[in-house]
């Protein structure tokens, strides 16, 4: 069982990722907290606590 600093919220929000090992990806965010979170591709797997740049798409809060 992990055990987790702060609560994780549950959302759907779409993101473009620049993953500099890959590079250009998209995602989505399944759950989010103050110091992380869960992001599913479909193309490549993020190796845990990596420094990653996303980008929102504000059409996911719609």
């Amino acid at each position: 069982m992990n055990k987790r600093w702060n609560s994780r919220k549950p959302v759907q929000l779409d993101l473009v990722i620049n993953y500099p090992a890959i590079g250009l990806l998209r995602g989505k965010a399944t759950n989010i907290s103050h110091d992380g979170m869960f992001i599913e591709t479909a193309v490549a797997s993020l190796s845990h606590y990596s420094d990653i740049e996303i980008t929102l798409n504000m059409h996911s809060l719609s």
